[in-house]
């Protein structure tokens, strides 16, 4: 990365700390800040000022092909923080751009949100799908960080433009249908919340006030019954609840909002502590939504949240590269450019979280003592309302509303499963089994491990020291094995290894489970080696079978199928799982 910017602001000019946290919280922020927005200027595309996608979006849009919306936006914020000779044009430039993105059409489905990219078509009236012809929760990503810029540098920006930016942010508050978001649908329901109360205040509107507090009453209502958001071990949407709980705090019209998202906050970032794994840079699964299960290869925002409070030796994110100057902005990749990193467009997110964690430095100082000590599982269970509980074989326990998680952690090998009644779709997000383990360390930008056609771990670290392994300059070379949502599945971790029960099995259904970090190979009918980990499989398994996944910028190498026999079902399997004893030393 580039030397650092002694200028770069976390917040507004002249803004006081309220609350004290741990010895360089301050600059661990302010480092997140510079880092991720020098990395993410080389995606800026000056000539139509919003930035490109950095890496392959959905496994199937290339990099360099689309503009991002929200991720431009917190570019914009990450420029006004950092207020470089012409950073403030620049900044204002990708805002101006930004309002002509919304969409004004009242009465449609798709009103008051904006474009999914810059280039995609005009919703079609009367007939919009969402999800495929816009994305409705645009509009609590942009309006929340059109807050933020408002709050923090709304004297800077010309009248015309803090104007335009405010009437956006009131349409997309009243263009949000009353009953699309659910209560579970926990990420947009907390920035709606705020949106709402905020936008009530400033326009001095008490309706829509009092409906911003009743909806974050039910959220918060709902948080306490279960122990958790619906949205659980999520790490992409963790960090964007943090975020929303920081407005709710620090921006929040009412006693109540300000308290409640503190409160909630320190309950969400203790139980992260909790799931933490320092060694393998990962939090156990399951997962209800993830993107890509192995932190060091996938960019998730609570990483980026890790990196402002604890610093990047701390931080569980891949290492990013960045030459500054080595290619015209707005160019497309060529041969020199480094690999791409899996989900990296959620490092454009840096700026925004750099100027809100401040909030969260005294409860990251004293939970920080539990990074030291993965497998000590006892500290799940003494977390308030965390709704954990320890169990037999080191197996920590969480039920959540009808779903049974389980996690074992130890030092080089974790696996968490959930069983539950929920119906996951087998190409949604939800990760309902999860192994992680060490295949080593790696000295910084080098990659010891056996398969590398991803380009993961290259080039310089993403934080101020940004190591494995306190300072050492080693990073761990992780191996993950997962079972992406397989409809309902009755999950069960236990000491090494996990039970797994599908009672909609249809016959000749493969289980199919995905991998990365190691080669697999099979071994007979039953048994898979990939690098350290061995997995054995019994129960109504017949055969396995490994094979590369094929699609472009997938967080998987591999893909691992678990085979009944023929006219069979395979409703009940055990996994038993062991890493060589020369990786739990590595």
């Amino acid at each position: 990365m580039s030397p650092a910017n002694p200028t770069y602001r976390v917040g507004p000019a002249g803004a006081q700390e309220e609350r004290v946290g741990p010895a360089g919280a301050q600059e661990h922020s302010a480092d997140l800040g510079r880092r991720t927005l020098t990395w993410s200027l080389d995606f800026l595309d000056r000539a139509r000022h919003l930035v490109w996608n950095p890496s392959c979006y959905d496994g199937a849009v290339p990099a360099r092909t689309v503009h991002l919306v929200p991720d431009s936006a917190w570019i914009a914020y990450g420029l006004l923080a950092r207020r470089s000779p012409g950073d403030l044009d620049e900044a204002c430039a990708i805002l101006r751009a930004l309002l002509e993105l919304q969409y004004d059409a009242p009465g449609e489905p798709f009103d008051g949100t904006f474009a999914a990219f810059a280039e995609s078509p005009r919703p079609p009236d009367g007939d919009a799908v969402v999800w495929r012809d816009y994305d409705p929760n645009w509009r609590q990503f942009l309006g929340t960080t059109f807050v933020l810029v408002l709050e923090d540098f709304g004297g800077d920006l010309p009248a015309a433009l803090a104007g335009g930016l405010e009437t956006a942010i009131g349409r997309a508050v009243h263009g949000e249908p009353d009953a699309r978001i659910a209560l579970d649908y926990t990420n947009p329901g907390l920035m709606h919340a705020f949106l709402l109360s905020w936008y009530g205040t400033r326009t001095g509107d008490v309706d829509l006030v009092e409906r911003g507090e009743q909806r974050a009453r039910s959220l918060v209502e709902r948080f306490d019954e279960l122990g958790g958001f619906d949205e659980h071990n999520s790490p992409t949407y963790y960090g964007i609840d943090l975020l929303a709980l920081a407005l709710w705090h620090e921006l929040g019209p009412t006693p109540g909002l300000r308290d409640a998202g503190l409160r909630i906050a320190e309950a969400l970032w203790r139980e992260t502590i909790e799931r933490y794994n320092p060694r393998l840079r990962n939090w156990c699964g399951p997962y209800t939504r993830s993107y890509g299960p192995d932190a060091t290869r996938s960019v998730t925002l609570l990483g980026l949240w890790y990196a402002a409070l604890l610093g990047g030796s701390e931080a569980p994110l891949p290492e990013l590269v960045v030459a500054e100057g080595s290619r015209t902005p707005g160019a497309r990749l060529d041969e020199g450019t480094p690999p791409e990193v899996h989900h990296s467009n959620d490092v454009m997110a840096g700026p925004v979280v750099a100027r809100l964690a401040r909030f969260l430095a005294p409860v990251a100082g004293s939970a920080r003592a539990t990074l030291g000590n993965p497998g000590n599982l006892g500290n799940l269970g003494n977390s308030g309302n965390s709704g954990s509980s320890p169990a037999a074989g080191g197996v920590v326990r969480r039920d959540l509303g009808g779903r049974v998680l389980t996690s074992w952690i130890t030092p080089a090998l974790m696996i968490g499963a959930e069983a539950s009644e929920r119906d996951w779709p087998p190409t949604g997000q939800a990760v309902p089994v999860c192994v992680h383990w060490l295949e080593g360390l790696s000295d910084r930008g080098t990659h010891s491990g056996s398969d590398d056609r991803h380009g993961r771990r290259s080039g310089s670290g993403s934080g101020s020291g940004s190591d494995g392994g306190g300072g050492s300059g080693r990073r761990p070379d992780v191996g993950t094995l997962w079972m992406p949502g397989a409809h309902v599945v009755h999950a069960r971790t236990h000491s090494g290894g996990v039970t797994l029960e599908r009672p909609n099995a249809a016959p000749g259904e493969a289980v199919r489970l995905l991998l990365s970090g190691a080669v697999p190979v099979v071994d007979g009918s039953s048994t898979v080696h990939a690098g350290s980990l061995t997995v054995t499989a019994t129960g109504d398994v017949s055969s396995m079978e490994c094979r590369p996944v094929a699609s472009v910028g997938a967080a998987a190498d591999y893909e691992v199928l678990l085979r009944p026999a023929p006219d069979r079902s395979l409703s009940h399997a055990t996994l038993e799982i062991a890493i060589r004893p020369d990786a739990v030393g590595a």
